[in-house]
């Protein structure tokens, strides 16, 4: 059953956010069969179709190190083999509270949001993988990562996101987050795609 949740946008003519409401997916993996090739089939031809159409990532800073820069950079230009890909980016604020509401103002119109988050549910990349598909399937047109500062999250945001994502109990910094993040993504569609970077 759906839930509604709130999609956040900017008021074009009092210039604040606003909150509106938009349905909210659920998912489950069990909702999804293990991969067939008539099921790899029907999601090949779904991202050929553009039901799949932008991938957007919504994060706090830019990246400093020259290898992260690097290694983001592939694998955006990997993805954009499968979908339109944006970056957004904001400086870091002085709370917590301020960054998600700038990040929420940065999500496209009626688009799934992904929030990256320590408390979030860990998934392995075969699970992921039946994620992205199932959202595929489901007519999703628009997906958006959002990843926070060094600080955390705010409670806004948690609330706001369709589903929390912990990429693992150990600590990455938010930089190296978008890196893993990145290639995690990339995998999932090779993964659909029964094509054989995963092995």
């Amino acid at each position: 059953m759906s839930t509604c949740g709130k999609c956040y946008s900017t008021d074009p003519k009092f210039g604040k956010i606003v909150a509106r409401a938009t349905p909210k997916r659920s998912f489950s993996p069990e909702s999804v069969t293990s991969p067939s090739e008539e099921y790899k089939e029907i999601f090949i031809a779904e991202v050929k179709a553009g039901k799949i159409l932008k991938l957007t990532f919504i994060v706090v800073g830019k990246l400093k190190e020259h290898f992260l820069v690097e290694g983001v950079a592939e694998y955006l230009k990997r993805l954009k083999k499968f979908a339109s890909v944006e970056v957004r980016e904001i400086s870091e604020q002085r709370t917590v509270e301020e960054e998600g509401q700038k990040l929420l103002s940065l999500v496209p119109p009626n688009s799934w949001l992904c929030l990256l988050d320590v408390a979030g549910k860990e998934l392995d990349s075969e699970t992921f993988a039946k994620k992205i598909a199932a959202l595929a399937l489901d007519g999703v047109s628009s997906l958006t990562f959002a990843i926070g500062g060094a600080f955390g999250v705010s409670e806004e945001l948690r609330q706001a996101a369709d589903f929390r994502l912990s990429l693992s109990q150990m600590t990455f910094t938010h930089q190296m987050a978008r890196l893993v993040l990145a290639e995690q993504i990339y995998r999932a569609f090779k993964i659909n795609r029964n094509e054989p970077y995963h092995w």
